[in-house]
């Protein structure tokens, strides 16, 4: 019988002023408003971009942890305010760590298939 590999995941919330901004993380819109809580994320960083009409888009990264929930806020900008500085408040909820491999033979990787992301394991390249 096949070993069992569980690939770490954690959470994460985007909220945006004023609300109602799409999110896209990791280039793919995941269909939800800020504000919405998104889970199952493989732990690692990953970019997102809030979109809102009429303000210029907010991209930035996120680091996920393990079963945690980390917190994004963004101060989105009318795009004729172009000289004013956004501001972003990251917030990862819990302790920071370190995703450990399964084994030393095989690391997780993870593909977005449109509609979930999906841990396959890689090997681990020779001399590391």
């Amino acid at each position: 019988m096949a070993d069992t590999v569980t690939c770490p995941v954690g959470s994460v919330i985007f909220t945006s002023q004023p609300a109602g901004a799409e999110v896209f993380m990791d280039g793919m819109d995941q269909g939800i408003p800020a504000s919405a809580l998104i889970t199952d994320v493989p732990a690692g960083v990953h970019t997102y971009t809030l979109k809102l009409a009429g303000y210029n888009d907010y991209t930035g990264t996120v680091n996920i942890l393990e079963s945690q929930t980390a917190g994004v806020t963004a101060n989105l900008i009318t795009a004729s305010n172009k000289g004013l500085l956004a501001v972003l408040s990251l917030m990862g909820l819990g302790v920071l760590g370190a995703v450990m491999a399964a084994s030393r033979e095989e690391i997780p990787k993870f593909k977005y298939d449109g509609e979930r992301y999906k841990c396959v394991l890689k090997p681990v390249a020779q001399g590391r």
